[in-house]
């Protein structure tokens, strides 16, 4: 499917305007007091904080197989929870596009040059 990074990018930019909205409303760490108030709370942290390490685990060998650099998302991350993985599966998403239609072009153009 053609354009598929801007499923992701939607989805990111939709959760990173929330993400703001409650940031300014709640502040930076509104969701501490939120966590630590019951044990469903904190399971919850514990379980979103496991998942996005092992994302990170598979992101920065990733990043640096296509030629970028993982730290960029390794900090979004950090700062943005979802947002930043969000923004890695983006960028992948729009390069895997680019080099597909970089290869199709050099494959067009190899064609005619032995038809010619």
């Amino acid at each position: 499917m053609r354009n598929r990074w801007m499923i992701s990018a939607a989805a990111w930019a939709v959760f990173t305007a929330y993400t703001v909205k409650v940031v300014i409303e709640g502040g930076p760490l509104g969701f501490v007091s939120l966590h630590l108030s019951h044990d469903w709370g904190m399971q919850v942290i514990v379980d979103l904080v496991l998942a996005a390490i092992v994302a990170l685990r598979y992101v920065s060998p990733q990043a640096r197989a296509g030629g970028g650099r993982p730290a960029p998302y390794v900090r979004a991350t950090i700062t943005l929870g979802s947002g930043g993985l969000l923004a890695f599966v983006t960028h992948v998403e729009w390069a895997r596009q680019r080099r597909a239609e970089t290869e199709g072009a050099k494959d067009s153009n190899q064609a005619h040059a032995r038809a010619a």
